[in-house]
């Protein structure tokens, strides 16, 4: 099964549960340059966060006519990150 793949492979590697993905919640402090705190003492900054979707224009399709829209960060968001293998980059999954 592919579980117990993975498990195998994990256990494989070694090292400890913080070096591996996991997801976090955590609270955006500064809107430019993003910032998240993470917990009550983990602040984020920037160069660790990579924001996915948010803040970067897009064209949708709405009701048959194409739209651009722009979901923003704001300074108080709770959001859900994904935080990378080893715990040196973080994946903002969406607002919470």
């Amino acid at each position: 099964m592919a579980g117990e793949w993975l498990i195998k492979k994990l256990t494989e590697q070694g090292g400890k549960d913080s070096q591996y993905s996991d997801v976090l919640f955590g609270t955006v402090t500064s809107e430019n340059p993003i910032e998240v705190l993470v917990g009550n003492n983990m602040p984020l900054p920037n160069s660790l966060i990579n924001t996915g979707r948010f803040n970067k224009s897009r064209k949708v399709e709405i009701d048959g006519s194409e739209s651009t829209i722009l979901e923003r960060l704001n300074k108080g968001d709770r959001v859900a990150l994904l935080r990378g293998h080893g715990g040196q980059s973080f994946y903002i999954l969406d607002k919470v």
